[in-house]
């Protein structure tokens, strides 16, 4: 497979992407993540009858953020390699990495 035809392949996963942020709503799961960190950092946080699930919530939460993040950023990385000049085993690690 030739190059560019990875990095198209790449751009498209992309794309799909985006419409995956915005279906999972990954924007609004970060401010809530960042108001549930202000909320556990609280002297009072500790005491109150809701921890166990403001913990949960968070953590999970968390959990789809950082997954969401880890997929967009690889294949981010990958679109750059495509734009170096790479040898034909790179190549392949990159189409072992998206399993195409």
């Amino acid at each position: 497979m030739e190059t560019k035809e990875i990095k198209r392949k790449l751009e498209e996963f992309n794309s799909d992407l985006v419409d995956l942020k915005n279906k999972l709503q990954i924007e609004s799961k970060v401010l809530r993540v960042n108001e549930l960190d202000g909320i556990t950092s609280s002297a009072d946080f500790w005491s109150s009858s809701n921890t166990k699930e403001i913990l949960e919530e968070q953590k999970n939460l968390r959990n789809i953020v950082n997954k969401f993040s880890d997929v967009n950023d690889s294949v981010s990385l990958m679109i750059e390699m495509c734009d170096l000049e790479l040898s034909e085993s790179d190549y392949e690690s990159i189409l072992n990495d998206i399993k195409v």
